[in-house]
């Protein structure tokens, strides 16, 4: 029986389980097609929906209570990206997202780009809808008096807990592997994988 702690508040017990149950079950890649059909969903997420999101709620034109443009001074309005393959620094953070997330679930990759290219053409990207009811938090401040007054999804909590609980037809599947950050040994993906993330 899995055990959640509800010292925490509700919101963020229920996102604890959401990523367990993503990492085990419902996002778990079985080869290392999934790995890149991941990593190009990622990209598409942070790049083009998440800020696609962002200017819907505060649309470049937007002016704050005082009658001044929102995006003013430190805050630079941001432009959604169109993934491009023939783009390096694109490719660079599918190639090196993949790989790190293939070597999570034991899963040999390939540095190969036309064969990653190959499979990013299977790849099928979700048409982006900007939601109304999404609401974007200026400080922390209101992030955790969000979190706090949050209602709980009692259903959704009950079903994660039952996938959870369940136990797996084959155990070895969900073995997981921790990768340790190594910004000095050059043959190691993870500092490219940040670089190629703040250029892209």
């Amino acid at each position: 029986m899995l055990l959640v702690s509800w010292s925490a508040p509700w919101a963020e017990a229920l996102e604890v389980l959401e990523c367990v149950w993503g990492g085990v079950g419902g996002q778990r890649p079985q080869g290392w097609e999934d790995c890149v059909g991941w990593a190009r969903r990622q990209w598409e997420t942070l790049y083009n929906n998440d800020i696609a999101q962002l200017l819907h709620c505060f649309p470049s034109d937007q002016l704050t209570s005082s009658g001044l443009p929102f995006w003013s001074g430190a805050k630079r309005c941001p432009h959604p990206l169109t993934f491009d393959p023939s783009n390096t620094t694109h490719m660079d953070y599918v190639v090196a997202a993949a790989n790190l997330y293939g070597q999570i679930y034991g899963i040999v990759g390939t540095r190969d780009s036309s064969a990653i290219r190959s499979i990013l053409e299977t790849v099928h990207i979700p048409a982006f809808t900007p939601k109304s009811t999404v609401k974007i938090h200026l400080t922390d401040k209101e992030m955790e008096e969000e979190r706090e007054s949050g209602h709980l999804d009692t259903g959704r909590l009950d079903e994660l807990q039952k996938k959870l609980s369940s136990p797996p037809v084959n155990s070895a599947a969900l073995q997981m592997h921790p990768i340790d950050f190594e910004k000095v040994i050059r043959a190691q993906r993870h500092a490219r994988h940040i670089s190629t993330g703040n250029t892209a």
